[in-house]
């Protein structure tokens, strides 16, 4: 369960995510051994941990009834996942496992704090509880292929670049960022060597820079790194969990200087918790896929899903986040008088943002889509073989949740094998 509802939908603004979110944030009593149950948890909801009620505290008055539906919610989804994991609490469902995600969460001690308590302790083996949801599926049907091509795990190198890994990388994440890492690689039978050397493939992760005048420093570092693995073979998933600390300057320099396409995945669009669960799935997946495939060269159906899979998440990142979306969330607001967060609160001409967000993608990812058709993927591992990524073309651009936040588009590969 969020923190907050989202922006733009059910009549909620930003003072009504706000208040909830900082209602929720608030500490409760803790809850330990005995008296961590469901009906606990749900009594302590309105206490602050002195055990007086809270007050809520918004700028401007909730609608009626804000913050009753918001615990009754809560309420609901605490007590369907109790009955879930207690329905599974037996030898018939041993072959089947839960995954939760956590959301919009809080380094706080807040009103999730007994609830993630009660999931953990009543997960069994194979359960996972792990932050973030918008990748759930991403680890989930990874998961499902390792399982089905017969993983044994592999051995990997971990390097951040930026020096904030003890932290959570941003407001929404309840872990450091470290933690969050660590058990991803757990969740995937990933082994960390202190060293590159004997490593099956590397994990880079960029945070926000410690040292802020230091930033043309990490991005030479990100980029010498990227640079020796190339040299010397080793795959590599990138992960920018510097939640846009450095601006453009990281995805300039990437764009003009590293080769893109050479990467197992990449992920830096959406929150840590997100982006550490996508990159991860997808370059494990790959991973595997190229270790467990007969003739995987060959198969150049899978690998134009992978060109396509690992463009998308690079193009949404450095051209829509970093420029075109700023953009977009001031024409909607200022230049239509809508909402950016809800295309029909007030209904606005969908059609001309449309227009808008088409024009600006054409010459913010033009860089990107320069780097892909100039660089080659790894098509396998052994023997070592690269192929040309080809010509990729974007078209079909949406909002599939008529809001700025996110787009959809369709990526097209030409290459001189047909795509299938």
């Amino acid at each position: 369960m969020r923190l907050a509802p989202t922006v733009g939908y059910g009549g909620f603004g930003l003072n009504e995510y706000n208040t909830l979110r900082n209602y929720g944030i608030a500490a409760r009593p803790h809850l330990t051994g005995d008296a961590l149950i469901v009906e606990n948890i749900i009594a302590d909801y309105r206490l602050g941990s002195d055990g007086q009620e809270l007050e809520v505290q918004s700028a401007e008055p909730l609608p009626d009834g804000a913050v009753e539906n918001y615990l009754a919610a809560r309420v609901r989804k605490l007590r369907l996942s109790a009955h879930l994991l207690g329905a599974l609490d037996g030898g018939a469902y041993a072959n089947f496992h839960v995954l939760i995600g956590v959301d919009d969460s809080s380094a706080e001690d807040s009103i999730q704090k007994n609830e993630i308590a009660y999931l953990s302790a009543n997960l069994r083996a194979g359960d996972w509880l792990l932050s973030g949801v918008d990748d759930l599926a991403f680890k989930a049907i990874t998961k499902l292929y390792l399982q089905d091509c017969g993983w044994n795990g592999a051995k990997i190198s971990l390097r951040y670049i930026g020096g904030l890994e003890a932290q959570p990388a941003c407001d929404y994440d309840y872990q450091p960022l470290e933690t969050l890492v660590d058990q991803h690689l757990d969740f995937f039978d990933l082994q960390k060597l202190s060293k590159t050397s004997g490593a099956d493939f590397q994990i880079l992760v960029l945070t926000a820079p410690a040292v802020p005048e230091r930033t043309g420093d990490y991005a030479w570092a990100l980029i010498n790194a990227l640079s020796e693995n190339r040299k010397n073979r080793i795959p590599t998933v990138l992960i920018d969990a510097s939640n846009d600390a450095y601006g453009t300057v990281i995805h300039d320099a990437l764009a003009k200087q590293a080769e893109l396409s050479s990467l197992l995945a990449y992920s830096g669009f959406l929150d840590m918790a997100i982006v550490t669960g996508t990159a991860i799935s997808h370059g494990v997946a790959r991973y595997a896929w190229l270790t467990h495939t007969p003739s995987p060269e060959k198969d150049d159906v899978a690998n134009t899903a992978f060109v396509k899979t690992l463009s998308d998440s690079v193009i949404k990142d450095f051209a829509f986040r970093n420029t075109v979306r700023n953009d977009l969330y001031a024409y909607v607001r200022d230049e239509l008088g809508g909402s950016p967060d809800n295309f029909y609160r007030p209904e606005i001409d969908r059609a001309q943002v449309l227009s808008v967000l088409e024009a600006d993608m054409a010459a913010s990812a033009a860089p990107v889509l320069a780097n892909f058709s100039n660089g080659k993927i790894l098509v396998s591992l052994s023997p070592w073989v690269e192929s040309g990524c080809g010509t990729l073309t974007l078209s079909n651009y949406r909002f599939p949740w008529n809001r700025v936040f996110e787009i959809g588009m369709d990526i097209r590969r030409q290459t001189s094998v047909p795509e299938g």
